[in-house]
């Protein structure tokens, strides 16, 4: 394994919510931000941790001790 991915404040701020039951539009509203920003966010995301899923982003962020 690399060394850890390094998120944005907006990204990091997204893959906190990703464990959570809400969809992307949900989380979109919950932060008052674009549908389409959120997307991107979460894409950027998954590209920084070399995922291809929600549920893998989740897992990877885990062990990387970026989410708790």
């Amino acid at each position: 394994m690399g060394p850890e991915p390094r998120l944005t404040p907006a990204e990091a701020r997204v893959l906190a919510w990703l464990p959570t039951h809400l969809t992307a539009p949900q989380i979109a509203a919950e932060l008052m931000l674009a549908r389409s920003t959120v997307r991107s966010q979460i894409t950027a995301v998954y590209l920084k941790l070399g995922v291809h899923s929600r549920a893998e982003a989740v897992t990877q962020a885990k062990a990387l001790g970026l989410l708790s």
